[in-house]
Parts: structure tokens; sequence; C-alpha cells
């Protein structure tokens, strides 16, 4: 017999919670620095600067200052990647998990509790891509690392899947980063398996448009793709996850702006189905000087109303 129990979240929970989120998280950043340390550019750089440093000073112990000085700015990099996921999160979300989470439909969070202490945490939400397909997002698994190795991760991931399963969806997705190796052998050991890799450096935003002239809209922002990586049909699986989103949130129509000069945009946005709605012209002296036009582009949504 298992000497824990799952339920649902309470507002008492909030601390514990709060705690093994945050200290779950910020464990990475020794993976993460390690991995980081490995990098053939970055070894290659720490080189390069020892040599120049040793060459310019003649000395030994600047080149080892140099290391020295490397080293603690991967670390300070690698901890600043999951402390500001961390900072973000607890300002979301986190802020305040019975009004997010246990107040709206498809949502849900559940803690895992032994001995009357909170030992994990895990959440449901609704998948916010989900291709034409009713899906469930699985988010904030933790376990405090003491209670690791119990079952506890797999009864949370369980957990997740009826709720999801109840609540009519065809799948469970999630996202998790390389430097997490235990959570990608649950998540396997569960049935999870990997459909895609994102790239930070490949990315788009959604925000709710200023000016919706009485409909609602999503305005399409932020959009970027490695150069290496262009021509593989990542913008445009970005355009329609914009797209998707806006579907699912009632938007009659998916809005942007982009730049005279950027033509391979152009070309992207009409693949996709969106059209020129207007040219806008900036007024600053900077903008007149090059002629730099702004174009406004609208993709309508047949199934919102």
């Amino acid at each position: 017999m298992s000497d824990y129990h799952i339920r649902l979240y309470k507002d008492s929970d909030f601390v514990v919670v709060k705690e093994l989120f945050a200290s779950g998280i910020l464990e990475h950043t020794g993976t993460s620095f390690r991995h980081a340390i490995s990098v053939p550019r970055n070894i290659l750089s720490m080189l390069v600067m020892v040599l120049v440093s040793h060459w310019i000073s003649g000395s030994v112990v600047v080149p080892v200052l140099v290391v020295v000085t490397a080293l603690r700015f991967l670390w300070l990099c690698s901890r600043h990647i999951y402390s500001s996921y961390v900072e973000h999160s607890l300002a979301d979300d986190m802020v305040n998990v019975e009004e997010y989470y246990l107040r709206r439909g498809g949502y849900c969070f559940w803690v895992a509790e032994s001995g009357g202490e909170v030992v994990g945490a895990v959440a449901a939400v609704p998948a916010p891509v989900s291709v034409g397909e009713k899906r469930t997002e699985l988010k904030r698994l933790t376990i405090a690392k003491e209670f690791r190795g119990r079952g506890i991760g797999k009864v949370l991931c369980r957990t997740v899947i009826d709720f999801a399963r109840q609540s009519g969806c065809v799948a469970v997705v999630l996202e998790t980063s390389m430097p997490q190796g235990d959570a990608v052998k649950l998540y396997e050991r569960m049935g999870f398996h990997k459909t895609h890799t994102i790239r930070q450096s490949d990315v788009v935003a959604a925000v709710p448009s200023p000016h919706s002239g009485g409909e609602k809209r999503t305005e399409l922002r932020r959009m970027t793709v490695a150069k290496k990586y262009r021509g593989r049909g990542i913008a445009t699986a970005l355009c329609r996850a914009v797209i998707d989103f806006a579907q699912q949130t009632g938007c009659a129509a998916v809005i942007l702006e982009t730049s005279l000069i950027m033509k391979d945009a152009h070309r992207l946005y009409e693949r996709v189905g969106f059209r020129v709605t207007h040219t806008i012209h900036r007024p600053h002296f900077r903008y007149r000087l090059f002629d730099f036009v702004h174009f406004h582009y609208q993709y309508d949504i047949p199934t919102c109303k």
C-alpha cells in the first residue's frame, strides 16, 4: 500500500507548492552548466581566450583567471535560465493557483500528500495548439527530492491522463528540457513519445489586438526562426500555431505588421493565407528618409463569428 495519496490543490498548499516548484526547477542549473561547458564552441572560445590572454600578458595566472571568469559566466547564465522561468511562472499562473486552475473548465491542479505533507504536484491545462483536436497539456510536475523513486511521478502523470480522457481529449502533451533526463525517462515509461524539438531561437508570440474594430482579434508578433533552420516549414508551423490559438479563443482574425524590406516574410504570410489590408507610413523622419513602409496583414478565420 502506498504511503501517499493524490488530492486537489487547496489554498493552504500554496507556500509548499511554490517552494517545491522553484527548487525542482533550479536544481537543473548544474546539469545545464555541465552541458554548457561540453559544447564544442564554448570549449573553443575558452581555449582562444586562454591563448590570447597568455600571449598578451605572458603570465600563467591571467589565463587561469580568464577561465574561472568564463566558467562563472556560464554558471550565472545557466542559473538565470531557470531562475527567470521560476520568476515568470510565479508571477503568472502560479500567483493564484486556485483561481487559475480550479475555477475554469479544462484546468486542474493536484498535489501528492504523504503523512500530511505535500510532496508533489502537477497541473493540467487545455493545450494551446490542438490542430483541430482537443488535447490536454501536462504542466508543473514536481516532486520533493526525498520522495522520488516511489512512483509518485507516475501516479501524478496518470492523474492528468485520466483527467484528459474524462474531458474528451485525444491526447496529453507536454514540454520538457534537455537537462531533465529523469523526467524524460518517466514520460517515456508512461507511454509519451517525442513529437518534435523546440529551439529557443524559433519563437512567435500572440497577443490581443489593441485595435479590433468591434471584433476580437489576435496579433501575431515576434516571429523569428534561426537562419540555419529556415526553409524547413518551422515558420509556417509557428504561424499556424497562432492561428489555431486565435481560433480556440474565439477570434475573428489574426493580424500582423511587417516592413517593406521583409520580402521572405511577405511570401510566407501570403502562402499561409494572410492578405494585405493597408499600408502604414510612419511619421518619424527616419522612416520618411528611407521611404520605410509597413504592411498590415490579416488572416480571416471562417469558423469564428
